[in-house]
């Protein structure tokens, strides 16, 4: 009704009140992200200062595939009937996905410095936002660029994979770099889905909608964030695997 008073008697006033309702929702978006991700950090931090946990993580390889299944199960859920569950469903999926995320990246901290991680971390959050800004406020029409960047992660991955029996330290640094731009990309163009996401749902009226995909959306966006986070510890990690290797010579 009260959309309806804006179209008959002011289209930019209707606009207007779409764009503040669609502004509202992006900032939901980084709402549930920034929740999950404080999530993830909270867990991963209290399990790190368990040696027992730690190890456990470390060397039962079993567990952690496990773990890992429970979250593409989750991940498949959320983005297959986000309109068949309830909100509160929903949001117990993201809470449960970003608890199994922390963790899985708990055991970083057996492998890094808290001076590396923080330094990953603020590195790659001061690029997100900024490529996120980029991704909400341009006008170009990324989109179509996705289902390209897909297949070169899907490269990537496999790349990844041979590369682990050659363990080459070229090859390896080049799929790192690439998959930096690659997440880069993917963050500026899911940005810019979902906000187009939100404009549907709001001209639509699709209000009952908005709170469950504000949640889907702050998972796309925190998987992007997660990736890319791990990348800079990958690099640091062969850059130190390389530099033993030279001071053993």
């Amino acid at each position: 009704m009260f959309n309806d008073i804006y179209k008959d008697s002011n289209s930019n006033s209707y606009d207007v009140y779409c764009s503040e309702l669609i502004h509202k929702f992006i900032l939901k978006v980084y709402c549930w992200m920034s929740f999950g991700l404080f999530i993830t950090s909270l867990v991963s931090f209290y399990v790190s200062k368990s040696s027992y946990l730690l190890y456990f993580l470390h060397d039962n390889i079993l567990f952690f595939i496990i773990l890992s299944f429970i979250q593409l199960y989750i991940m498949f859920v959320l983005s297959n009937y986000t309109k068949e569950l309830s909100e509160n469903n929903i949001i117990t999926l993201f809470i449960m996905y970003s608890i199994l995320t922390g963790i899985n990246l708990s055991t970083v901290f057996l492998i890094y410095t808290s001076y590396e991680i923080s330094y990953s971390f603020l590195s790659i959050l001061i690029t997100f936002i900024l490529m996120s800004i980029y991704g909400y406020f341009s006008k170009s029409n990324l989109i179509k660029l996705n289902n390209i960047l897909l297949m070169f992660l899907l490269g990537i991955f496999i790349s990844s994979i041979i590369n682990i029996y050659f363990s080459n330290y070229l090859f390896e640094w080049i799929i790192s770099y690439i998959s930096i731009f690659i997440f880069i990309g993917l963050i500026i163009i899911d940005t810019k889905k979902i906000k187009n996401l939100g404009s549907k749902l709001i001209y639509n009226e699709d209000y009952l909608l908005i709170n469950k995909y504000s949640i889907l959306g702050a998972l796309i966006l925190y998987l992007d964030f997660i990736n890319l986070f791990l990348i800079p510890l990958k690099i640091i990690k062969n850059n130190n695997n390389n530099n033993n290797k030279k001071e053993k010579k």
